[in-house]
């Protein structure tokens, strides 16, 4: 799954995409790294769909200098408690 993020700041997100819902997307992107979290289920019709490997939720995200630059840490500790790819 991949995901389009510019900035985790409310002000900011809402100036990208003229309209408030970064809460809906962080909440879509938690939502997604629990529909690829296998180690809950030992059941073979749990496993993932692509063979040995899970799947992943990749977020990527486009860094403006002077933008969102200051952001990058941010970004980086998603990937603390989220099973998660962060690509800038």
């Amino acid at each position: 799954v991949n995901i389009s993020l510019d900035s985790l700041r409310p002000d900011r997100f809402e100036e990208i995409t003229r309209r408030r819902g970064l809460d809906k997307v962080l909440r879509a992107i938690d939502d997604a790294c629990d529909a690829f979290d296998y180690s809950s289920s030992s059941s073979s019709s749990s496993a993932p769909l692509n063979g040995d490997r899970r799947g992943r939720v990749k977020v990527n995200c486009v860094v403006m200098r002077d933008f969102n630059d200051d952001e990058l840490g941010d970004f980086v500790d998603l990937t603390r408690d989220r099973d998660l790819d962060v690509r800038f």
